[in-house]
């Protein structure tokens, strides 16, 4: 019997995919803390199974004003790639991953700028951050990944995708 407790109780405390930091950050970030960030402190790092291999990423904002939505994509460049290898546990068997981060390209820093620059003279009502990302085609099982965002280094990574899972059209 407590060894089913324990069971239930591990499965229930690792369900949650966005901590309770993450989010609260996420909802007190306001516009002056976007026009605050340095361009060159953004990371992306996107964690995938490592038989994945990844076409692009780019980081987008969106910023809703009274002229309207205005989107904007920044390209992001490469920092480094570290190979995690497949770890087991008692319990589980984790798939070996590949960890890439990310930063602002020199043109994305740039056009970065000019954004926060043209943000502050706005009277902004939302806004949103976005990233696409785009997988090689001819991936023939189903994959998961994660990707965390750094805007500020004191604050850390904020969680915007957990553990997705990402099913292939070639299986059955």
């Amino acid at each position: 019997m407590k060894y089913v407790l324990l069971m239930l109780t591990l499965l229930v405390s690792g369900c949650a995919s966005v901590s309770d930091k993450d989010s609260s950050h996420l909802v007190t970030f306001d516009e002056q803390d976007f026009v605050g960030i340095s361009p060159s402190s953004i990371r992306a790092r996107l964690t995938v199974d490592d038989f994945v291999k990844l076409r692009t990423i780019t980081l987008g904002a969106e910023i809703v004003s009274a002229e309207g939505k205005v989107r904007k994509e920044f390209p992001l460049s490469l920092v480094g790639i570290d190979m995690m290898q497949a770890e087991r546990s008692w319990i589980f068997v984790t798939q070996s991953r590949n960890r890439y981060e990310f930063q602002l390209s020199a043109a994305g820093q740039q056009q970065f700028a000019e954004f926060q620059q043209w943000l502050a003279e706005q009277q902004c009502t939302g806004y949103s951050y976005a990233f696409d990302v785009s997988f090689a085609d001819d991936i023939n099982r189903s994959f998961s990944y994660s990707l965390k965002l750094l805007l500020s280094p004191s604050k850390g990574y904020i969680t915007m995708i957990d553990n997705r899972r990402v099913h292939s059209p070639f299986e059955s």
